[in-house]
């Protein structure tokens, strides 16, 4: 092969690549390791999309394994009863794999057999998986579900819902309830029917007379039959039934034969309001029923129709045909609609997503004929034009060119030049030279990391675009394909830019390692031979080495027989497992290196013995590269050659790798780290003989059992500040050790599983001075790794737990005055003798069961069949009512002496008058994130609040309904000035984009805008009774989109004199007054704009304690309170007794204060 004779001429590959190419590659993170018998993701078969072809299903003799692939894709669509349906034996066939693999039973069981017997083996199953662990309450309620519609085993249930059934605004509640009694009840549905065909309900009336006509059908009764059609035919005529009643009509009389359909059918064309009725917020389409039923049929008539006079009966026909060609686009029911293209006004029932629609199915079969319309919509239709320009790549027409290059020109919204682009360079109208220039542009951007985040970001369609050369570089490079020329010239451009735009170079040759091209895989081939492939690329050709395989087979046997490490890396490349087997044993130690370094990360099955055998190798490299191999492996053997090699290390073993789809904080340093403190303390003398631990996401122990000589120690770390710590006796110490054994945690591989939304990360760390061994977890809150942690959790439940903090250290005379879990601090004040909690108590066992009735109550039994809309909302409003008083009663103010709660006390004059049980505030009309300053919105017995986007200001009193104060508009935050002035955020859009600050006086209604200019996140903070004004903040967005942010990168603050509108610039430190504690801040004594405040550092993990001053606004630090972060709410300063009072994590703390009296 000529292109690898000069690099293999010369020598032995990648002898000349230094060790650190093939260090950094056993950095990369390697996949999670395989189950036993797992198949791997190459061995897997890759279908093409026609296999899914819903006209062509599987046969009814198809294996096993495509008869399940097929069907688990179209089970959805053939549930609806649209497209293919299963047929009985396939049926049969899907019911027998579901009762070999019961977890399979959801994907299908909606296309089971629907009869007695198929029904009686479903709950065999049902009755099985009760109490099982592998499947879970989602499987059984699906299940349920299904055997409840679908049989007679929940009769009684099933009766009960159809009963209920009723008209609705577009549907009728219980619908499918009452048409699955239908089915399964039989006669005994025949009663229920008669009597809702009679009633006044008419969408359920014309249901119950459809249910009623199948059912005469199926018995052949004629008479009852003709009744039935009569009454369905006046539905279906009456123009002004709901919409729903009449398609419900038409679709059950389109679907069955009977003298004059076809004439009836016909005439309903001339009804226009039958074209698109709607039913509240549905829409129906009544006469594409039995054109869809048989299009064969159907479509010679719409097509002749189409040019009828009579408009109903044309735009029905068109219609007819334009929605059978979004779903089954033909080229005989295109043609006769294809003027819709350049005449858009042609056809006026259809949304303007079916007409997107419309014109993208032109590329699903060759209609050459729709170019010229394709192009007229580019040049003509600003909003549709990026789909035409899509569409038209298919057919790589010239003629498309140049209204596409002025459409591209035109264009500023980067997601839209996306498809301009497509087309465009499928027509030919971007020179390969240009597109080559047009990648190094885009390159040139991805070879700094600013310019990589700025080609790489979410661009709004108001920002600016970026430079139309990078926007089709950045297309090109996205690309999966590119043609051959096209690789060979990048790669050749990266080449020659080598020595000049290193940067580049590498950015270009980054693109080109995206595409699937033969020059792609010869370049790479071309550099692991001579040594100048680097450790990405060595990893990108792993990722697409089956390809590879296809492409480059002979060149890849060339290089495999080329020694060094050139061999170890072809041979991983081939799946060659004689040539994988040789290099290992070859004593080659580039060819071994290089081998173990990409079966890693190709999870290539490696002799474990012969692997371990390496580990003891002189060459370091070559020593490691054998551990990171075993460590990736991950079996019981590998292991136990690990153990053998770093006897008596603690050398912790197990898999745990930064790997996209399981690392969700970027790294595990602080898990190495915490490993690393508890290797350490057992390499100790007399340190733990054993240790049990339980470490969090953030790294840091949750839980650590610490087995000694003599004893056991267990610590819970319940949060960064906060430990409970316990010994554990020896029968416990069995127990739970016992367990560990028991569930095989202890011992298995990562426990990684679906879960929804965020999966929490945890780890099981099993040591001892012999070895130890993680168990990495990503899962569901289910199975035995929940079990484990209430396991561990348990050994801190018992007698003799003793509360610790990490501060005690730190700071002297700290005292825990209240650690209860039944009895949880919320808030404390003192003044002199009297210290008063906020506490909120446990729910007991009565009240966890008198809240659980009254949601059956209120929400499940209480919702009336008759009840309307508003009477539901009313309901509901009560119930959460009650059930807010119940959250109420568990808090109460109590008094505290003598290290105990006392009495119940009453609420301290210092906290807010605002009572949120007098005002009855509903989150749903005046949402908390639009109301963050509750406390500084209260003026006299009343208190302003905004109310939902759009819904203004409103001003409510205890008892009273709430006044809109403001005009319709969406508001934020208000803040009060005295009686008359209130202060907020407001937008004329949205919250994402600017908005500015509103003075508004109460007593005119009179809204005025703050003169200052509008920025991302801007409003008002606080009264400042030391000024009399109100403060403001002004800033940029801190988690923006990436796009041109708006307003000052660091924040500004304002004082705003809300009666004249002036404001001025305020520096300072603003923490304390920022956020809404529920009480103002607790003055200090000496001074009347003095207050006691704490401002919390994230960062550091600590907070400041001091004196805060409200008119120059300064912040005086008399303590750094570590590895505790609260708000000026959480504490309260006795200064005469110099002592402070923190309530942390339900917990009362008091802590020595600084005298305050020698640091003024």
């Amino acid at each position: 092969v000529i292109f690898l004779g000069g690099a293999l001429g010369a020598g032995h590959g990648l002898r000349a690549v230094p060790g650190a190419v093939f260090r950094q590659l056993l950095d990369v993170p390697a996949p999670p390791p395989r189950e036993p018998g797992a198949q791997s993701d190459a061995a897997k078969k890759e279908r093409p999309e026609s296999f899914y072809d819903e006209d062509k299903p599987v046969p009814d003799d198809a294996p096993d394994e495509d008869l399940l692939d097929y069907w688990q894709r179209r089970v959805a669509v053939a549930a609806g009863g649209k497209g293919p349906q299963p047929s009985d034996a396939v049926r049969r066939r899907l019911l027998a794999a579901c009762e070999a693999d019961p977890k399979l039973l959801t994907d299908f069981v909606t296309v089971l057999p629907d009869d007695a017997a198929g029904a009686e083996r479903v709950k065999k199953l049902f009755d099985a998986a009760q109490g099982s662990e592998s499947l879970d309450d989602d499987w059984r309620r699906q299940v349920r579900e299904w055997l409840q519609l679908n049989s007679t085993y929940y009769l009684d249930e099933l009766v009960a819902l159809a009963r209920k059934a009723k008209d609705k605004e577009g549907y009728v509640d219980n619908e499918e309830a009452l048409t699955a009694f239908a089915r399964v009840g039989r006669e005994g549905a025949r009663n229920l029917l008669q009597t809702l065909a009679s009633e006044g309900q008419p969408r359920t009336a014309t249901l119950a007379t459809a249910l009623l006509y199948r059912g005469a059908r199926e018995a052949k009764n004629a008479d009852e039959e003709e009744k039935h059609r009569a009454r369905l035919r006046a539905v279906a005529e009456d123009r002004s039934a709901p919409a729903l009643a009449r398609n419900t009509a038409v679709e059950t009389l389109s679907l069955t034969d009977w003298s004059g359909r076809d004439d009836w059918y016909l005439s309903l064309l001339e009804d226009e309001t039958l074209l698109n009725p709607s039913d509240g917020s549905f829409n129906f389409n009544p006469l594409t029923t039995l054109f869809d039923h048989d299009p064969e049929k159907w479509i010679p008539v719409m097509a002749k129709l189409v040019e009828s006079k009579n408009r109903a009966t044309q735009q029905a026909a068109a219609t007819c045909l334009v929605l059978h060609t979004i779903s089954r686009p033909r080229r005989d029911a295109i043609l006769p609609v294809l003027r819709w293209l350049t005449e858009p006004e042609w056809i006026d029932g259809i949304s303007s997503t079916h007409r997107v629609w419309f014109m993208q199915k032109m590329s699903a079969l060759d209609m050459p004929e729709s170019v010229p319309g394709l192009i007229w919509i580019v040049e003509n239709e600003e909003g549709y034009r990026m789909w035409a320009a899509r569409t038209l790549a298919h057919y790589k027409d010239p003629r498309a060119i140049p209204a596409l290059k002025k459409a591209l020109a035109q264009e500023n919204y980067e997601n839209h030049r996306t498809f301009i682009i497509e087309g465009l360079l499928a027509s030919g109208g971007v020179p390969e030279a240009e597109q080559i220039a047009a990648l190094e542009a885009y390159a040139e951007r991805l070879s700094t990391s600013e310019g990589r985040d700025d080609v790489g970001r979410y661009r709004s369609s108001d920002e600016e675009p970026l430079p139309l050369p990078v926007s089709i570089g950045r297309y090109l490079a996205s690309q999966k394909d590119a043609p051959e020329s096209l690789a060979q010239e990048t790669i050749a451009r990266a080449e020659s830019l080598r020595k000049t735009n290193p940067a580049t170079a590498r950015a270009l040759l980054e693109i080109a390692e995206g595409w699937e091209a033969r020059q792609v895989d010869l370049d790479t081939l071309r550099r692991i031979a001579a040594g100048t492939a680097d450790a990405a690329t060595i990893n990108v050709a792993l990722a697409r080495a089956e390809k590879m395989r296809a492409r480059v087979l002979n060149e890849l046997r060339t290089l495999a027989a080329s020694g060094g490490a050139a061999q170890g890396v072809a041979a991983i490349l081939l799946a060659d497992e004689g040539l994988t087997h040789g290099a290992l044993a070859s004593g080659d130690r580039l060819a071994q290196v290089s081998l173990l370094a990409c079966a890693r990360l190709a999870q290539v099955s490696l002799p474990v013995a012969e692997v371990g055998s390496l580990l003891t190798s002189k060459d370091a490299t070559l020593a490691l590269a054998a551990e990171r191999y075993l460590l990736a492996e991950d079996s019981r053997e590998a292991r136990r050659l690990l153990l053998e090699r770093h006897r008596d290390e603690a050398f912790i073993t197990g898999w745990r790798e930064n790997f996209q789809s399981v690392s969700t904080n970027g790294n595990f340093d602080a898990m190495d780290k915490v490993e690393e403190k508890l290797r350490a303390e057992t390499l100790q003398d007399g340190g733990p003989r054993e240790i049990y631990a339980l470490l969090g996401q953030d790294g840091q122990p949750t839980f650590v059992l610490r087995v000694y000589a003599d004893r056991a120690e267990f610590k819970h770390h319940e949060n960064p500040a906060r430990y409970r710590e316990r010994n554990i006796a020896g029968a416990e110490l069995a127990n739970f050790k016992s367990f560990v054994e028991s569930s095989g945690l202890a011992e298995s591989g990562p426990q990684l599983g679906y879960c929804h939304h965020v999966c929490a990360t945890t780890q099981l760390l099993t040591l001892s001075r012999r070895g130890g061994h993680r168990v990495l977890s990503q899962q569901g809150a289910q199975g035995p790794w929940t079990a484990l942690s209430e396991n561990f959790d348990a050994l801190g439940r018992g007698e003799g737990v003793r509360i610790r903090y990490h501060l005690e250290d730190e700071i002297k005379g700290l005292e825990i005055l209240l650690a209860d879990d039944a009895l949880q601090a919320k808030g404390v004040w003192q003044q002199g003798a009297d210290l008063r909690v906020l506490i909120e108590r446990a729910q007991t066992p009565e009240e966890v069961v008198q809240e659980q009735k009254l949601y059956e109550e209120v929400v499940d039994g209480a919702s009336d069949d008759e009840q309307d809309e508003g009477a539901a909302e009313a309901e509901h409003a009560e119930w959460q009512r009650r059930l807010d008083a119940l959250a109420r009663a568990r808090v109460s103010w109590r008094a505290f002496a003598g290290g105990k709660l006392g009495a119940t006390a009453a609420r301290p004059e210092t906290h807010s008058a605002f009572d949120p049980e007098a005002f009855e505030i509903n989150d749903n009309d005046m949402p908390s994130q639009f109301n963050e300053h509750v406390t500084q919105a209260i003026t006299g017995d009343s208190v302003v609040l905004a109310g939902y986007t759009g819904d203004g200001l409103w001003q409510k009193s205890a008892g009273r309904k709430a006044v809109r104060v403001s005009s319709e508009g969406s508001y934020a935050n208000p803040v009060v000035a005295g009686a008359r002035w209130v202060v907020a955020a407001k937008t004329d859009t949205h919250w994402g984009d600017a908005n500015y600050v509103v003075r508004l006086d109460l007593r005119t209604g009179r809204e005025l805008r703050v003169e200052l200019p509008a920025a991302e996140d801007f409003a008002p903070i606080a009264f400042v009774a030391s000024h009399g004004k109100v403060l403001l903040r002004r800033a940029r967005e801190q988690y923006g989109g990436g796009g041109k942010q708006v307003g000052p990168e660091t924040p500004e603050f304002y004082l705003l004199d809300a009666a004249t509108g002036r404001a001025q610039i305020v520096t300072g430190v603003f923490t304390p007054l920022q956020g809404d504690c529920g009480r103002l801040l607790q003055p200090a004594a000496g001074g009347a704009s003095e207050f006691w405040a704490a401002v919390p550092d994230r960062a550091k993990g600590q907070t400041q304690v001091g004196r805060y001053n409200t008119k120059d606004f300064t912040f005086q630090t008399l303590l750094t309170v570590p590895h505790m972060l609260f708000d000026s709410a959480a504490m309260w300063a006795d200064e005469p007794a110099a002592k402070l009072y923190v309530v942390y994590e339900s917990q009362l703390l008091r802590l020595p204060l600084p005298n305050t009296a020698t640091q003024k």
